[in-house]
């Protein structure tokens, strides 16, 4: 599209800003071929090949890391409510990570092997309803339950787009509690 007749290296020295390339770029466009640049539009692709990055991450989970029931990649996050003013209501948590999920879509990537043995990642359809896993809990003061669950391990799925899961641990019974609340001392956890 460019040669070194139509455009010289040294334009783009006298021109330090991305802005003032861009300008550039289409100016010698138009005087070369005569057409005025459109501008660029997203192809709304929603399949690729995996960046180096994830196809690291997919081929040390399936080849390094297959003997072991752990994942090597999942990042545990506990936090411990306490509740000040306002309690933390359940579906409006529920709610803020699917928007989360939804706003990100690298939070919704699969990743697979075509038949060619190349890794490709998909992006999940938003309309799908299992996006992130999502469980209540009710346990005792004990640190081995919560210990077990952050060593659990079919909670990340890179086959699957589940890159997180939502735990909430409730101390209180069932009956003692608001349904929809969480309470002093329960615990949110994630695997992510």
């Amino acid at each position: 599209m460019f040669d070194s007749k139509s455009i010289s290296i040294a334009s783009f020295f006298r021109h330090t800003t991305l802005c003032e390339h861009a300008e550039l770029l289409e100016s010698v466009m138009e005087t070369t071929t005569g057409e005025k640049l459109t501008s660029w539009t997203a192809l709304h692709l929603n399949e690729g090949i995996a960046s180096f990055a994830q196809e690291r991450i997919f081929l040390d989970e399936k080849i390094r890391f297959a003997t072991t029931s752990k994942h090597m990649y999942t990042v545990p996050v506990i936090y411990r409510v306490t509740v000040d003013i306002k309690p933390i209501s359940i579906l409006r948590l529920r709610k803020a990570i699917r928007e989360v999920i939804l706003k990100h879509s690298i939070l919704r990537t699969a990743l697979f092997t075509d038949t060619h043995g190349t890794v490709r990642q998909l992006v999940i359809d938003a309309s799908r309803n299992e996006l992130f896993g999502f469980d209540i809990c009710h346990i005792k003061e004990d640190n081995s339950s919560i210990s077990e669950m952050i060593r659990h391990s079919n909670l990340f799925n890179l086959t699957e787009g589940r890159l997180l899961h939502c735990h909430l641990l409730r101390q209180q019974s069932p009956s003692l509690q608001n349904h929809d609340h969480l309470s002093t001392n329960d615990i949110i956890l994630f695997h992510i």
